[in-house]
């Protein structure tokens, strides 16, 4: 139409490409908002080690529509075992597999941790993803955020995420 004035989108900028950061940005997107992710790192790696997604968890990979790639990928124990931390005698055995899915109405699923990032990152556009962007300051611009990069770049956002860790720049 003529005469109407286009509205800007809102610049969103994610600190940090891990599960989190990915998952945040996934979910941005599903609501119709983009993002884009600043990684510290050169390029992602296949790092870590197990992890369990429960019931939770589950429902949001389910959301993003990556339940059936975890479930390929990952395991569903049937059974848990808690232990004395100085015997290893089982205390008790809790159902998991079946039980869990029937009762929580999602499954808790093993696997590692990479293959959790690598589906994340499929259906994150990788054009998203800056790396070797470690941010060092960050502060306000007039109505905007100033976002300060160790490689001596800098952007502008409405809204900063931080899911870069504890040890975060983003408070």
């Amino acid at each position: 139409r003529s005469g109407a004035v286009a509205e800007r989108t809102p610049a969103i900028a994610i600190i940090g490409g891990g599960i989190a950061g990915l998952t945040a940005a996934a979910t941005l997107r599903k609501i119709g908002l983009h993002a884009r992710i600043y990684e510290q790192a050169e390029a992602f790696a296949r790092i870590g080690a197990g992890i369990q997604m429960n019931p939770n968890a589950m429902k949001v990979l389910r959301g993003l529509g990556l339940e059936e790639r975890i479930r390929s990928v990952g395991f569903a124990p049937e059974v848990g075992y808690n232990r004395e931390w100085d015997s290893g005698e089982v205390t008790y055995l809790h159902p998991m597999g079946g039980a869990i899915e029937r009762r929580f109405g999602a499954p808790d699923i093993s696997l590692h941790r990479a293959e959790l990032h690598a589906a994340l990152m499929s259906i994150n556009p990788t054009r998203s993803v800056h790396f070797n962007k470690k941010l060092v300051a960050l502060d306000r611009a007039g109505g905007r955020l100033r976002l300060a990069f160790a490689d001596g770049t800098a952007v502008e956002a409405d809204a900063v995420i931080g899911a870069d860790g504890v040890h975060s720049t983003v408070l």
